[in-house]
């Protein structure tokens, strides 16, 4: 029989989970948007070309984070980094999935 510790922190995983798939199939153009540390974040992350503004709005509208992840190569690890970061900058799926894409 479980403890009730082990069911919270089951649950506490799965919801964390949840959280990092439902960013990850969110387009790029909307995690931007609904945070402006957030283009700092996937910079940093393995995401240069996103500091090119011409780059930027005619790509980051058209994939999802999933798909930037394989384009760019990034591994397990760095996805887990980047949308750890971004989560902690509050643009998990709350803001739905695709927001207008940022003016530049």
């Amino acid at each position: 029989m479980k403890s009730i510790l082990q069911t919270a922190d089951e649950r506490r995983r799965t919801a964390a989970a949840a959280q990092h798939s439902g960013l990850l199939d969110r387009k790029v153009a909307a995690i931007i948007a609904a945070h402006p540390g957030a283009l700092d974040v996937l910079i940093e992350g393995g995401f240069g070309p996103l500091a090119n503004p011409v780059a930027r709005k005619a790509l980051a509208h058209t994939v999802t984070l999933r798909q930037a992840f394989a384009i760019r190569g990034l591994d397990e690890d760095a996805r887990e980094a980047v949308t750890g970061r971004l989560l902690a900058l509050g643009t998990g799926t709350e803001g739905g999935g695709d927001a207008a894409p940022e003016a530049t």
